[in-house]
């Protein structure tokens, strides 16, 4: 590859080079995650399974004549809408903060320095790097010598010198210097690409409510046309009615079995939970990891740019040999005339200003060397390594090590620089003591996961002393630290009794990750290269947008912001979203369960199906279709405790047993009182209706002005419309001995509902 002598020769690609190229396909192409298009979405909330079946049963009754019977295809229109316009409005967050996650790279084209997007360099592009950039692509210096941080890449924290015909690798940084590198590799085929790829192996499972969602919905499938088949045929060969009846009757019972919108609620809480990010800059990539999140009960992180702001302060300046105001002038004067411009140097400018001279040569700073100096009128001046610098003196700075402090040691020389080597060692004239910039939300970011039961693991590529220095001074409470450069024996031992774990390699993080979720939910939250394979195999990955774009690219949530305190948002979004699914789910269920028990039932009874599709609407939108909404709307930040389907179980079998008792009882005492089938029925719904709003109170305690006023609402809904639209809903009026009766039911579904309740809980819990 061609080396340039200055950086005037460096033209770069033409125009019609670049076209060329880009029509060969040889383009940094952006493969950013993307959301579902909008007729994606809409084509998802309308043509699912159990729409088409609602669909098929309004036209069955349309059919036979009864169109007032086809309204529960408003409920499930209404639920179809709302997720549409939540999932399109959650889209439309989603790709607007996308586009902030672009990046911009200055390359030479025509002789020209021109900014343009990442994706738009192409094979055999020069780009100019400068320190503080980020490397995009793979490619080979041409011209120039710099310093590169490499720990997004490796964990390593210590930069490379790097100069004409050294590669550089996507996702290293500069950090000190500039240079010219020739573009020799593009996304598939660049070092993070690849690294990406080999994380995309790593399939996620999928989480425990769609799991427990997909298994309801199969024994949904299996049994609801067996039940409904052979009420309809009961009917058909052993009733009096009408073919027009047995339709309208089945189809009342289909409907009740048919848990639909519980996965529509399950997909309006998790768009809700992703609009809500958004607004605080947290971008979500896969709405499921919300739910994810709910679990989470270790969350592993790294120290730099996550409890540290990735950015050093100078603590302390000890004199030796001289006064305090000498040295401190000559620490200035070594950072104003320093063209360094790393940490270490940005650091001391902040607090050591007002420097003055006249440079008259340099070493830049080099990890090989560990130190930079300059020269000046007054002779030489040194900064470096306390190690390099003053090797004897090790002793006495062990207690600022132990601190995770950095110590570096500034030295003066009357001669002038003869060379890069380190000839004889210059009389030390001050230490400075250095230490990383905690966030200012770290320490209350951690008590809050503290507070949440959240444990926490730091893993990093850094001194596992240092790092444990670090954790402790921003509150972490460490149960120790371990250094795994000498490998990784009895790693599940390891991660149980240990906080802080240094010398991790990616690898490592890959295989402490894995360890951990053998007893844990798991969050990683990450930002460079090295973290890819940890990021993919945790249960729920989070990124820094300030990071590498493979992190960014494998991870189901992003942060703007770069800030670890959006995590607290985050884990509570997941909380609210699991705890509110977990309570309406117990709503929807227990309407599935006691219907699919009372068609079996009616099936071997001499008796006839109590309800009509229209009645069922009514009993479904005032106790579960709005409050399922409201209620799925609410903060909520519990811990979660025990499984998906046993919380929902230990919920929905009570509230299936009361309603129920409550229908059953209905229809004996209305045919021991030689009701006729229009009173009956009417004593089902109100019966029905009175333990779904019995059961709605209970759901919706412990009360608050929100949740009292909903069961109101709810319950003034259900008796007004079952009052006023009387005729409409096939419903009779009732006498002074019904409403007794009616009222007594539903005095005794507030006294045994919490029984049965604790029975429920009793015998899961027993099982378990």
């Amino acid at each position: 590859m061609k080396q340039y002598r200055n950086r005037n020769e460096i033209q770069g690609l033409t125009e019609a080079m670049v076209t060329q190229r880009v029509q060969k396909g040889r383009v940094n192409r952006y493969t950013g995650v993307k959301t579902r298009s909008v007729g994606e979405i809409v084509v998802h909330n309308v043509i699912n399974l159990f729409n088409v079946a609602n669909i098929l049963l309004a036209l069955l009754v349309i059919l036979v004549g009864s169109i007032k019977n086809a309204l529960f295809m408003g409920v499930v229109i209404s639920n179809s809408l709302m997720g549409i316009i939540q999932e399109i409005k959650a889209k439309r967050e989603t790709d607007k903060l996308s586009l902030l996650v672009a990046k911009k790279a200055r390359a030479v084209r025509s002789g020209q320095e021109t900014e343009i997007d990442v994706q738009d360099i192409v094979i055999d592009d020069i780009l100019y790097l400068c320190a503080g950039d980020q490397v995009p692509v793979d490619g080979t210096v041409v011209y120039g010598e710099c310093e590169v941080n490499e720990a997004l890449l490796t964990g390593e924290a210590e930069p490379r010198l790097v100069n004409g015909g050294c590669n550089l690798l996507s996702g290293s940084f500069l950090v000190a210097g500039e240079c010219w590198m020739q573009v020799t590799a593009i996304r598939g085929d660049a070092y993070a690409a690849r690294i990406t790829d080999r994380a995309k192996a790593f399939k996620k499972p999928n989480s425990e409510i769609q799991r427990t969602l997909n298994i309801i919905l199969k024994i949904a499938l299996c049994v609801i046309p067996i039940l409904g088949g052979a009420l309809f045929l009961k009917q058909f060969f052993a009733g009096e009615g009408t073919l027009g009846e047995y339709v309208v009757s089945t189809v009342a019972a289909v409907i009740g079995m048919i848990p639909s919108g519980l996965v529509l609620l399950s997909t309006l809480v998790l768009c809700v939970g992703v609009l809500r990010l958004a607004r605080k800059r947290i971008l979500v990539q896969e709405y499921a990891c919300i739910e994810t999140l709910a679990r989470v009960d270790v969350l592993c992180l790294d120290k730099t740019g996550t409890i540290t702001q990735g950015t050093m302060r100078c603590v302390e300046l000890i004199p030796l040999g001289m006064s305090e105001e000498k040295a401190r002038q000559m620490v200035a004067d070594f950072a104003y005339l320093s063209d360094d411009d790393n940490a270490t140097l940005q650091a001391i400018r902040v607090a050591y200003p007002g420097g003055a001279g006249t440079k008259t040569g340099q070493i830049p700073f080099s990890s090989r060397r560990k130190f930079s100096a300059v020269e000046y009128e007054g002779g030489s001046l040194y900064l470096g390594a306390r190690e390099i610098l003053c090797p004897e003196d090790g002793d006495k700075w062990k207690d600022y090590y132990a601190k995770g402090k950095r110590v570096l040691v500034l030295c003066h020389s009357p001669k002038p620089l003869t060379g890069y080597d380190l000839t004889e060692i210059p009389v030390p004239a001050a230490i400075l003591i250095l230490e990383d910039v905690i966030r200012d939300t770290a320490p209350d970011t951690l008590a809050a996961f503290r507070r949440d039961g959240v444990e926490i693991k730091v893993i990093s590529g850094d001194q596992a002393d240092a790092v444990a220095a670090v954790a402790q001074r921003a509150g972490l409470e460490s149960k120790g630290c371990v250094d795994l450069a000498g490998g990784r024996e009895n790693l599940e031992e390891l991660v149980e009794d240990h906080t802080v774990f240094g010398r991790v390699s990616p690898e490592d993080k890959f295989e402490l990750v894995r360890a951990l979720k053998k007893n844990h939910t798991v969050a990683m939250v990450g930002d460079g290269v090295n973290d890819v394979l940890a990021l993919r195999e945790a249960d729920c990955s989070v990124a820094m947008a300030a990071g590498s774009e493979a992190a960014r690219n494998v991870s189901q949530i992003v942060l703007l912001d770069s800030d670890f305190a959006g995590m607290v948002d985050v884990v509570a979004e997941g909380r609210r979203a699991i705890n509110n699914v977990e309570r309406s789910s117990a709503l929807y269920l227990g309407k599935t369960v006691y219907t699919a028990l009372l068609t079996l039932i009616l099936i071997f009874a001499a008796d006839f199906y109590p309800f009509q599709p229209v009645q069922m609407t009514l009993i479904s939108v005032f106790t579960i279709g709005v409050p399922s909404v409201i209620l799925g709307l609410e903060p909520n930040r519990d811990r979660i405790r025990g499984r998906f389907i046993e919380n929902v179980a230990r919920k929905a079998l009570p509230a299936a047993v009361l309603l129920l008792a409550n229908i059953l009882t209905a229809i004996l005492l209305g045919n021991a009182l030689g009701y006729p089938d229009a009173l009956r029925s009417t004593m089902t719904v109100f019966a029905a209706g009175g333990a779904g709003l019995t059961i709605l109170f209970y759901t919706a305690m412990p009360m608050n002005w929100l949740r009292g006023g909903l069961t109101l609402a709810m319950g003034l809904g259900f008796y007004g419309c079952a009052i006023l639209l009387r005729d409409f809903l096939s419903l009779t009026p009732l006498g002074l001995v019904e409403m007794v009766i009616l009222g007594v039911m539903l005095a005794l579904s507030v006294g045994v509902f919490p029984l049965l309740s604790r029975i429920a809980t009793l015998k899961i819990q027993k099982r378990s």
